[in-house]
């Protein structure tokens, strides 16, 4: 009889669980940064433009780029503008993008852009 497949999620690898935790934090800094921001990039009830910017991990990543990353950073919404390649943005999108490169890097990971509203972390390893 063949053997069920265990789908419980496994413990990530430690540098997963850094690089999530350090992502946290950034994005509770930026969250910090950006409060009460006014301007065009703060929608009508002045909510933070960083509302919306989520860190997932494990299956959650995996399912929210079909695979292609082991960590994603999202921000369907307010923070679009701050994250996204699309953004209008360019030199606030840059200057994010760059921080984010050199965080995944320290823990052994790449940028990867699976859709406009997401940036996958995928090891070197993978």
């Amino acid at each position: 009889m063949p053997e069920k497949e265990d789908l419980t999620e496994q413990d990530p690898p430690i540098e997963t669980a850094l690089l999530a935790d350090v992502l946290i934090d950034y994005v509770a800094d930026k969250k910090r940064e950006y409060e009460g921001w006014g301007g065009e990039l703060s929608d009508k009830k002045r909510n933070n433009p960083m509302k919306g910017v989520e860190v997932y991990q494990g299956m959650e990543a995996e399912r929210l780029t079909k695979g292609k990353a082991d960590l994603v950073l999202t921000f369907d919404g307010n923070g679009y503008n701050f994250f996204s390649d699309k953004s209008e943005y360019r030199d606030i999108m840059k200057k994010n993008e760059r921080e984010l490169e050199m965080l995944a890097g320290k823990y052994g990971y790449v940028l990867a852009r699976p859709n406009s509203w997401s940036i996958g972390f995928v090891s070197k390893e993978r």
